[in-house]
């Protein structure tokens, strides 16, 4: 399964580094959607590490989000922030996945960090999103949950 990685980010330089090295291994194909507003060299390091970068007003998350979708090479995504790493079991599991996957959309399983440590308590340890999906059958929505995605089946 071929799949493109999408990062929006906003003043993110000293960020988006880690972000992109633990990606680097997944895919040749990473889009990168800066705001307009960032204020920083958050642009050209994506650019300098091979990504291909675009720079646009913010309008939404969702907006940011499905814009960098339909910018991609490959349907299969995987959608992170700038302040986000994907880990090696990640990555494994992804390239594990078989060329036709059973469905459209995965949950990811991430653990949060504030001011450096781990949240260990509430409803954030560990908390899912999905962020591995098929664009084809996926969008990005604003209301409650802000993602869609339909079954494929």
């Amino acid at each position: 399964m071929q799949v493109s990685v999408v990062i929006i980010a906003r003043d993110a330089q000293k960020l988006i580094p880690a972000c992109l090295s633990s990606v680097e291994k997944l895919t040749h194909d990473i889009v990168v959607v800066v705001d307009s507003r960032t204020t920083d060299h958050t642009a050209d390091l994506a650019s300098r590490q091979g990504c291909r970068v675009f720079v646009r007003d913010f309008d939404s998350y969702s907006g940011q989000k499905n814009y960098a979708d339909t910018l991609t090479a490959n349907d299969w995504i995987l959608s992170l922030d700038a302040d986000e790493t994907a880990t090696p079991g990640l990555i494994a599991a992804i390239n594990d996945l078989p060329d036709i996957p059973v469905y459209k959309a995965y949950t990811v399983i991430r653990k949060n960090k504030i001011f450096g440590k781990y949240i260990k308590h509430t409803n954030w340890d560990p908390d899912g999103l999905i962020r591995l999906f098929d664009r084809t059958g996926c969008r990005w929505r604003i209301k409650r949950s802000p993602f869609f995605a339909t079954s494929s089946k």
